[in-house]
């Protein structure tokens, strides 16, 4: 039987319940919200470190009179971004697809060579969607400050291509090749390992998953700078 005293108390109960549920929703706002606001605040600061970075990189390539290839800079464009000159940092329609298929199970990245720069620069590889806006809008500042071809050069000077490959000049230490005189096979396997980074001892499945990346490159390469290639008109425009 339930008594004036009980109901009074259920009543109280159910008060409680629900005044708890929305503390702990405004809680969750208000933490969504200083998130928010600490990252405009710390917005400055990170650009400033990220463009320091890219500036100091700049600058050992032109005094060490490093001469990065151009097949190595072109097969960049044509396997990690290859609407590189038509966009401004973010590509609308890679982010797009790549949400699409990680909807549907198959995940895919959709980021530029400018954001990929950003996250090597900022040291930001946490995969959260606070990075991913992060790494966006600083990609659209660096395209701002800095030409194409220093994001291309200094991109592949600090990438991170496997285990003791801390950048081009020890990739290519390490995997024995010459940049004075890089072949197309060379450069394709040193764009390949950005996709496919190659550990301490190589797996034979992640050495499969580097060839077929290279064949991959060095097809996108040829359709996309032989002859009548889509990508050549684009570059003399600049």
């Amino acid at each position: 039987m339930i008594t004036k005293v009980n109901y009074q108390r259920s009543l109280r109960m159910r008060a409680a319940t629900a005044n708890g549920r929305n503390f702990q929703k405004k809680r969750t706002w208000m933490f969504g919200c200083l998130i928010l606001i600490n990252g405009i605040i710390r917005e400055p600061s990170a650009w400033k470190e990220v463009g320091d970075w890219i500036r100091g990189v700049e600058k050992g390539i032109i005094e060490s009179g490093c001469n990065i290839p151009s097949n190595l800079l072109k097969m960049l464009v044509s396997a990690e971004d290859h609407r590189f000159y038509d966009h401004d940092g973010v590509d609308p329609k890679a982010l797009v697809r790549a949400c699409y298929r990680t909807l549907t199970g198959n995940r895919e990245g959709g980021s530029t060579i400018a954001q990929q720069l950003a996250r090597v620069a900022g040291g930001r590889f946490e995969k959260t969607l606070s990075r991913k806006l992060w790494e966006i809008r600083i990609a659209i500042l660096i395209t701002k400050e800095f030409s194409e071809d220093t994001i291309l050069r200094v991109y592949l000077t600090g990438a991170y291509y496997g285990w003791r490959m801390n950048g081009l000049r020890q990739a290519c230490v390490r995997l024995g090749v010459n940049m004075e005189n890089l072949k197309d096979c060379d450069a394709a396997g040193i764009v390949s390992r950005l996709k496919y980074p190659e550990p301490g001892i190589m797996p034979e499945r992640r050495r499969v998953q580097i060839n077929i990346r290279s064949r991959h490159i060095i097809m996108l390469y040829q359709r996309h700078w032989g002859e009548g290639g889509s990508l050549i008109d684009k570059l003399n425009q600049k």
